[in-house]
């Protein structure tokens, strides 16, 4: 497939070398060019110490307590498949840990897309699940042209947006990285907080003047960025600049949310920076005298953790939604981003996946306004890094938020409604075959309780994010409710 490109690559170069030169020279806020092994020492290291592990000797096990970064380099090689019967060419990523000696970085300078985030891992995959602290939070805002980088620079030096400690140009946007004074333990129920707290801080920093596309792009905490010294998508080197300001508090960060409702609670700002993550004693060999029965088959025979398995209709009906006049501008990537995860979720293959991504090119560089905003071969291969990063659980809600698109919860099943209503009836009549369970006369009269009962989601979250250690009994207990609704909002 023939890769699409700018008709004016000279105003992109002109207007990239535009913006390295106002952050670097502007009389605003002091920005100072750095390369790619500086930005890991100012993202993560603390007390002038990276907190990676040193290089493992083959044969040693992990340290304790120490996780590390990982990159992903998207289109590091390509494989042939076979796709109906033809054969095929499709490229594929590679996953670098990155340790004390900083020593891997070496080999990304002038690479064509290398991503990470300000997040550590155990094992070797960037996925939710390995995630074991967040060191900041990135941003990307898009459509920044003059105008734009100015306006940016200008509401930090008045204090309308937060002033970004690390500020990277990598190409057609800027990323915005807000950099914590102490790193973040990431518990489920903190991920839950940090995710929806990003999403507040977007709404403030990508506004009319930082950029020039009106829809605003919500990411995750988890979403990967270019690396300074790599290629941006038309060639040019990408560029990082630090500041001196000092890092960040959440409670710092959350004052910049104008809105005082959607702003993070004191007792939740308190759960968020008193968290520590211990790691659990069980070691591997403890873990194969307990549980053999895990052991043989999660370590031995390599199986992987159960999960629900979806009909592939989820993916076909968003595979026709992707050709729908329903997907913006400023939402392609994040659309073909949820291909990739109901690709996961269906258990479609990757050739198949692949398959229709790259049919969609097309489709996607049609809804394309804005002359330095192209959807290219690259933009695809980002996307797609979402199947390489497992995010099987990735929710409903956020997908609807990345995409603009709504996307109705099934509560069905796949079944009829009339078939689903006469099962709930069986099963109420089971319970209770003398049919008292539904009051046909309706509240009654005179009754004094009129107050708004809470919803039994929010209760559970609430308690959740109050008990970081607790779990779905002791949630039950304490909060009365049934283990059925426990286990429901989890």
């Amino acid at each position: 497939m023939k890769e699409i490109k700018y008709k004016n690559i000279d105003r992109k170069i002109e207007l990239f070398n535009y913006k390295n030169n106002i952050i670097k020279y502007n009389n605003k806020v002091n920005y100072e060019e750095i390369g790619l092994e500086e930005f890991f020492i100012k993202v993560f290291s603390r007390n002038n110490e990276l907190p990676f592990e040193d290089k493992r000797v083959k044969g040693e096990d992990y340290t304790k307590g120490k996780y590390n970064a990982i990159c992903v380099e998207i289109g590091a090689y390509t494989k042939k498949i076979k796709d109906k019967g033809e054969e095929k060419e499709v490229s594929c990523s590679n996953n670098y840990i990155i340790t004390n000696d900083l020593e891997i970085l070496g080999d990304f300078y002038d690479a064509n897309f290398v991503i990470t985030s300000p997040i550590t891992y155990i094992g070797r995959t960037r996925n939710s699940n390995n995630s074991r602290t967040c060191y900041g939070l990135a941003f990307d805002v898009d459509g920044v042209e003059k105008q734009q980088i100015e306006d940016i620079l200008h509401q930090m030096k008045t204090g309308f947006i937060p002033t970004a400690n690390i500020i990277v140009n990598s190409g057609n946007g800027v990323h915005l990285y807000y950099l914590f004074d102490k790193p973040i333990s990431l518990f489920e129920n903190i991920k839950y907080l940090l995710k929806d707290f990003k999403y507040q801080l977007t709404d403030i920093i990508w506004n009319s003047y930082t950029s020039n596309i009106k829809t605003k792009q919500f990411q995750g905490i988890f979403q990967g960025f270019r690396l300074p010294d790599t290629k941006t998508k038309f060639g040019e080197k990408v560029q990082a600049f630090a500041t001196n300001r000092k890092y960040y508090t959440v409670s710092e960060l959350n004052g910049f949310i104008k809105d005082p409702k959607k702003r993070l609670k004191e007792d939740e700002i308190h759960i968020i920076e008193n968290a520590i993550y211990k790691r659990k004693k069980l070691s591997l060999k403890e873990a194969k005298e307990k549980y053999p029965d895990w052991y043989e088959r999660r370590i031995v025979k390599g199986q992987k953790k159960g999960t629900w398995h979806i009909k592939r209709d989820l993916y076909d009906w968003w595979l026709r939604k992707c050709y729908s006049e329903e997907i913006r501008e400023g939402h392609r990537y994040f659309t073909l981003m949820a291909l990739s995860m109901y690709a996961l979720k269906c258990n479609i293959s990757e050739e198949e996946l692949l398959n229709d991504a790259y049919k969609l090119l097309e489709k996607m560089e049609s809804l394309t306004t804005n002359e330095d905003n192209h959807f290219t071969e690259d933009d695809i291969k980002d996307s797609l890094a979402a199947f390489k990063e497992n995010y099987r659980t990735f929710p409903r809600k956020d997908i609807e938020k990345l995409t603009g698109v709504l996307i109705p919860a099934n509560k069905r099943n796949g079944r009829k409604q009339e078939i689903h209503l006469k099962g709930a009836r069986m099963l109420q009549e089971l319970d209770d075959p003398n049919s008292n369970w539904r009051n046909k006369e309706g509240r009654p009269k005179g009754a004094k309780d009129k107050k708004p009962r809470k919803n039994k989601k929010d209760i559970i979250q609430q308690w959740k994010i109050k008990n970081p250690n607790g779990n779905k009994y002791q949630c039950e207990k304490e909060l009365g409710i049934s283990r059925h609704t426990v286990i429901k909002w989890w």
